[in-house]
């Protein structure tokens, strides 16, 4: 039996998926593409989590302009996922994306949710905050993600769409994910 199958009775979560905004210095190039919001700019982490906040998948690299629904499509996750979960296994997602056999998001409520559904939603909703708690507490460990100070990312193109792809800056986050998943796991609100 798996854990939120236990604790919630919500059986076949293998993870929670969320993006998270990583703040980056204005680019010298294409700088409008990761505008954000109240002059911010940043760059899009996408991570899929397990029950213990552990980074089971993440994919980053994406201007933080772009939607998360067209990150996750364009992430190796999308194509592999249902090959990954199976038939019995599923990963979270909030209401704004697309439910998938594999993928199950919350009801949107419209003001017209059954007692049952509305129930959905909120075990839903308590399973998935783990993901948000994750990327909080990965934020905090390790301060570097608060704002990245790169400023040349050579730009690339792909799919017709203006795909700004950074080795270097992708390189810096995943190398911290890594150092998190071999060496710290998170319990709760301590680090060990």
């Amino acid at each position: 039996m798996d854990k939120f199958e236990e604790s919630k009775n919500f059986p076949g979560v293998i993870g929670m998926i969320d993006g998270t905004h990583i703040q980056v210095v204005k680019p010298k190039e294409r700088g409008i593409g990761y505008y954000k919001r109240k002059d911010q700019y940043s760059v899009i982490l996408q991570g899929v989590v397990k029950h213990d906040m552990q980074f089971i998948d993440v994919y980053t690299g994406w201007p933080g302009k772009v939607h998360d629904t067209r990150v996750f499509r364009q992430s190796p996750l999308f194509t592999s996922g249902a090959a990954r979960c199976g038939s019995e296994r599923h990963i979270l997602w909030d209401s704004a994306y697309p439910n998938l056999e594999w993928l199950l998001t919350s009801y949107r409520d419209n003001g017209y949710l059954t007692p049952p559904q509305r129930r959905y939603n909120n075990t839903h909703a308590s399973i998935r905050s783990v993901v948000e708690r994750a990327f909080g507490l990965l934020k905090g460990r390790f301060k570097r993600l608060k704002c990245i100070h790169q400023y040349d990312i050579a730009p690339s193109v792909q799919l017709s769409y203006q795909r700004v792809y950074c080795t270097t800056f992708a390189s810096q986050i995943m190398t911290i994910l890594l150092m998190h998943w071999r060496k710290m796991q998170f319990r709760g609100n301590l680090v060990k």
